[in-house]
């Protein structure tokens, strides 16, 4: 991955990589670290925060949403 400054995460890695997803987790954890040891910067949208984070919240499950941050 070159020519490139900023990478957009769409929700799927997201819950893949925070979730450790049985079967994209560690591909999802791969790319990150590809990304971020390249120093490219990530960003995500607003959707995604809500989308992840709602589980969490509604189970009050503090550990999961602090992940996330």
């Amino acid at each position: 991955m070159t020519g490139y400054r900023k990478v957009f995460l769409d929700t799927a890695p997201m819950i893949y990589f925070l979730d450790n997803d049985v079967n994209f987790g560690e591909k999802a954890r791969s790319i990150l670290e590809e990304i971020l040891g390249n120093g490219k910067e990530l960003t995500t949208s607003v959707i995604t925060c809500m989308e992840y984070l709602t589980f969490p919240y509604r189970n009050h499950n503090s550990e999961k949403a602090e992940a996330f941050f």
